[in-house]
């Protein structure tokens, strides 16, 4: 345990504490080839520090409150089984399982060599060569590094790898399950790379989806690397219950040709702040970053996008909606920096929300940084309540007012959900996002 709260301990002293004293029980005060990397993000850390209250992109956000807690470090006991899931696919799919961040090949079930050529395991048991490995690992677009991506690697010491060679395509989806095994307030800095080198194909669906029915804190890193001319389609599922809290950053680089698609997909939580960070480096890339957000109770679900085109002739789409209710809060805020020698850009953004009471709360801010002259680009958010024309349509029909508004509701909710590809998850999402919509209209 970290030393209790006082007015001459900061916050980040008692982080810079528990990080020691984590790194030397984990080492065994032995060294390895990640000291330096972790050494860079403590100095990261020290340098920056917690985001204050009047800082712009946390200003609806003051995330110091959640961290004003006695977080516990340690790893938990395990699980001897994996625990059910409404979203995994069946018993056929590639599962790769990590509890408290480390990958655990007793509960996986990944493709063996005939099967597949790359690799799906530890981080520091990968052969990839250690120093191509750092520079994946440290491969952070400077615009959009914040001191939680500094403190999770400061604390490094291993993660998952998904490596996908060149010309190589993953038969099956991968589901991804994190699992959090430790006591109430415990805190986790679980981070995960995927490299998908030229010319490959997959699908990754990352699963934060057990409820401990404990308060957990994870500040979670994904870094995706796509290779030119590959396409990857990836997608997160965040629902872990009402006492869980995620501080999550996604930072996907794309050479070119190539095409990454994802859909973040937020059902629950205490504390959701995600920050999503697409940087399409190569010409000819696509980009489609997609989302929805469920926010009920008092939930509070911050979404932060950054698409920062470097190159010419890309396309990047993005669409985010989300359901607001209760005495919930939600905000989104969608940067697209298209800079001065990226011509023939084709950009489009659009965020739209309904809330459902007077006490929800939506801050929403999409923005378009342009340097270049020779783009197409749009932004657009809309927020208000149920369109009620349609309402009334259903009613004059003698629909009850509770299931014209679900059905509404899930009409609103349908296009976002129709963007995952795997037909299995896909089809669990549409269900589970219409049951909680019925429980919420009554």
């Amino acid at each position: 345990m970290i030393p209790s709260l006082d007015d001459n301990n900061s916050l980040e002293a008692q982080f810079l504490v528990a990080q020691a004293l984590v790194a030397a029980s984990a080492t065994n005060g032995q060294t390895d080839g990640f000291d330096a990397f972790r050494e860079a993000g403590r100095i990261r850390f020290s340098s920056q520090g917690f985001p204050a209250p009047r800082t712009e992109l946390w200003k609806y956000t003051p995330v110091r409150r959640w961290l004003k807690t006695d977080f516990s470090f340690d790893s938990g006991v395990g699980f001897s089984e994996l625990p059910s899931s409404e979203y995994r696919g069946d018993i056929g799919s590639y599962h790769a399982v990590c509890v408290d961040g480390i990958f655990i090949p007793s509960l996986s079930s990944i493709p063996d060599k005939d099967e597949f050529e790359g690799y799906i395991g530890a981080i520091s048991k990968a052969k990839m060569p250690l120093d191509r490995l750092l520079s994946h690992l440290e491969t952070i677009n400077p615009r959009t590094e914040t001191a939680f991506d500094a403190l999770n690697q400061s604390f490094f010491q291993d993660g998952l790898l998904v490596h996908i060679p060149h010309d190589t395509e993953l038969a099956e989806p991968l589901y991804i399950t994190n699992l959090v095994t430790s006591g109430s307030n415990a805190f986790m800095q679980p981070r995960t790379l995927i490299v998908a080198e030229s010319a490959s194909k997959g699908a990754i669906i990352d699963l934060r989806d057990h409820d401990s029915g404990i308060t957990t804190f994870e500040n979670s890193v994904t870094q995706i690397h796509v290779g030119s001319g590959a396409q990857l389609d990836y997608y997160h599922v965040f629902d872990r219950g009402p006492l869980s809290h995620l501080i999550r950053k996604l930072n996907v680089y794309q050479e070119a040709d190539s095409t990454c698609s994802t859909n973040e997909l937020i059902l629950s939580g205490a504390l959701v702040r995600t920050d999503l960070n697409f940087l399409p480096d190569g010409e000819g890339c696509t980009t489609n970053l997609n989302g929805f957000y469920l926010a009920q109770s008092d939930t509070h679900i911050d979404v932060h996008t950054m698409v920062d085109h470097a190159k010419p002739d890309c396309v990047s789409n993005e669409l985010f909606k989300g359901i607001i209710g209760d005495t919930a809060t939600a905000v989104f805020n969608g940067r697209v920096l298209v800079r001065q020698d990226a011509q023939r850009i084709n950009a489009y953004q659009s965020n739209r929300n309904i809330v459902l009471s007077d006490t929800a709360k939506m801050f929403s801010k999409p923005e378009l940084e342009i340097y270049a002259d020779d783009v197409k680009c749009s932004h657009g958010a809309t927020t208000g309540q149920i369109d009620s024309e349609a309402m009334f349509y259903l009613r004059s029909r003698g629909i009850k007012e509770s299931v014209a508004r679900n059905l509404l509701l899930q009409a609103f909710a349908a296009d976002v959900l129709a963007l995952v590809s795997v037909d299995s998850l896909r089809e669990r999402l549409q269900e589970i996002v219409a049951e909680r919509l019925r429980k919420q209209s009554g």
